[in-house]
């Protein structure tokens, strides 16, 4: 994973010919929803937890729609001086429209407004000879390299898996 971080006067805007904005209570299960699929990941029994968050003071989830459809959604986890933008997932069909380019910089400017200095993201760090889209996007808009970390997965061992 690639950790990136930008003072946020270093923020650049991005655009979009789609609608964004905050995410309410009441969009919670869709957003949590379309960003799993966003993802590839399956909703049933997860889409669940990541909604219940949006009750969190610190959460402000925002989507992008196309007309009254929700295409891809993110979210700023603010602390302190410190705005994490996370969770940012496009469905395919409207992917390269701009969605993941306008997002960070709605965020960025909800994280200003509550006086943070530092936005932060991460994403994943591409193969040798390829690109990753997202760490594309994150820094166009301005946000830089900080480290590169290790993303650990455990497994079982075949003794400890039930049968």
């Amino acid at each position: 994973m690639v950790k990136l971080w930008c003072p946020i006067n270093s923020f650049s805007p991005g655009a979009t010919d789609l609608r964004v904005g905050r995410v309410g209570p009441h969009e919670a299960l869709e957003w949590a929803s379309g960003v799993l699929r966003g993802f590839g990941m399956l909703e049933r029994g997860v889409a669940e937890m990541p909604a219940a968050a949006v009750e969190h003071p610190g959460f402000r989830p925002f989507a992008v729609w196309d007309d009254d459809r929700m295409v891809t959604g993110a979210n700023l986890f603010l602390h302190g001086e410190v705005g994490s933008l996370n969770t940012g997932s496009t469905l395919p069909e409207y992917r390269n429209r701009g969605a993941q380019s306008a997002l960070p910089a709605a965020r960025a400017k909800e994280a200003a407004n509550a006086g943070c200095r530092w936005p932060v993201a991460e994403t994943g760090k591409p193969a040798q000879g390829q690109s990753n889209p997202s760490l594309n996007n994150m820094m166009r808009a301005g946000l830089q390299p900080l480290y590169t970390r290790a993303t650990w997965t455990w497994q079982p061992r075949a003794a400890d898996r039930p049968m």
